[in-house]
């Protein structure tokens, strides 16, 4: 005796082989070193008793330690104590002493590729204080240089960051 029902029940299933199907996958990372002697670089600046007109020169290569090349991004993040001592801030940063950014520290937001052939890139980083006034005497401002890879219009899901630690504090008067 057969049972009738109105219920179907039905398993599909499909497979379709491709020949010569490769997948290629590699590394991506990237280091902040000190250019004088290629040693692990985390703190930037650290600037104590800055004056109006003062200024501090650093430097950071950011070299390719993978396989891949990539764009970065370069930008403050993490802005901690005094706001208007953080907005007064201005930076410049050169490279094969060209000069690639000059403006305020909150509006940075270099980029730059690192490929096989250049392999890394050093950056001399200028952080001055123009602005010379007195609401601006015994302030802090930290903040973070965050190096990060940028997205690809590929969709690469390879990525990498990096941070720079930077504490300023300005003289208690001038």
């Amino acid at each position: 005796m057969i049972a009738v029902t109105r219920l179907t029940d039905a398993d599909l299933t499909d497979q379709e082989k491709i020949a010569a199907n490769n997948f290629h996958a590699s590394t991506l990372d990237f280091a902040n070193q000190s250019t004088a002697n290629n040693s692990p670089k985390s703190l930037l600046f650290n600037v104590s008793g800055l004056v109006p007109g003062g200024f501090q020169v650093e430097t950071v290569r950011v070299k390719r330690k993978g396989n891949l090349g990539f764009r970065y991004q370069l930008k403050p993040e993490s802005l901690a104590g005094d706001a208007v001592l953080c907005q007064a801030l201005e930076v410049m940063i050169l490279v094969d002493w060209q000069v690639k950014y000059t403006g305020k520290l909150t509006d940075l937001n270099y980029q730059a590729d690192i490929n096989e052939k250049t392999d890394h890139e050093d950056l001399v980083v200028v952080l001055k204080l123009l602005d010379n006034n007195q609401v601006l005497m015994a302030k802090t401002c930290g903040f973070n240089f965050k190096l990060a890879t940028v997205d690809e219009t590929d969709g690469s899901s390879f990525s990498d960051e990096e941070t720079l630690t930077n504490q300023v504090s300005t003289a208690d008067h001038w």
